[in-house]
């Protein structure tokens, strides 16, 4: 009923099985129609005005992320993730190894805008059925040299919370995370 009040504006996309983030994701990028496509997670939310004021702000049409303040399940603020102001860029820019590196840690994709046409270009690989956001982020930046905006506005809200989804695997985030490494090392010595 909620989605049917919204008209044609919001398209649902059943997938016939889980087969995780990005296998979801790829499928809203593949459905997607306008200019631009921001992903939100269920238990997250924008705050009024988030959308126009990263469109405002990147006028270049760059792929761009936003600190972000991290709230308990009832929305009480718990913290805020700051991107630094060494690395506030609102004019994009192709980051160097350290710097994509040093970005991963403000990125959350609640946060990310980028146009319809980037996001076709960029797919995020299917294999990865967590942390599929790192190993996008440091592909798309390190391995094909696409540019950055990082914009330090907090208007999404990150429900951190027991029992989350991210909570539960915490374990395997480690391991996730060395496989992408050396993946994306061997994508560049193979650039070379």
């Amino acid at each position: 009923e909620i989605l049917k009040s919204y008209g044609d504006n919001i398209k649902v996309v059943r997938l016939e099985k889980n087969g995780g983030i990005g296998v979801a994701r790829n499928a809203c990028i593949d459905n997607a129609s306008g200019d631009y496509l921001f992903f939100l997670s269920s238990d997250d939310y924008f705050s009024e005005g988030f959308v126009k004021k990263v469109l405002e702000i990147n006028r270049n049409k760059a792929f761009a992320f936003t600190s972000y303040k991290v709230v308990d399940e009832v929305g009480r603020l718990k913290t805020t993730f700051r991107i630094p102001s060494r690395m506030n860029f609102t004019e994009a820019k192709v980051l160097s190894w350290n710097q994509a590196l040093k970005n991963t840690m403000f990125c959350n994709y609640s946060t990310v805008s980028a146009t319809i046409e980037f996001w076709r270009k960029h797919k995020f690989d299917e294999s990865y059925r967590r942390c599929e956001d790192l190993e996008h982020f440091l592909r798309i930046f390190l391995v094909e040299d696409e540019p950055i905006c990082a914009i330090d506005i907090d208007l999404v809200n990150y429900r951190a919370f027991e029992g989350m989804g991210t909570q539960r695997v915490l374990k395997e985030i480690p391991a996730i995370n060395r496989r992408t490494i050396v993946k994306i090392r061997k994508l560049l010595e193979e650039k070379k």
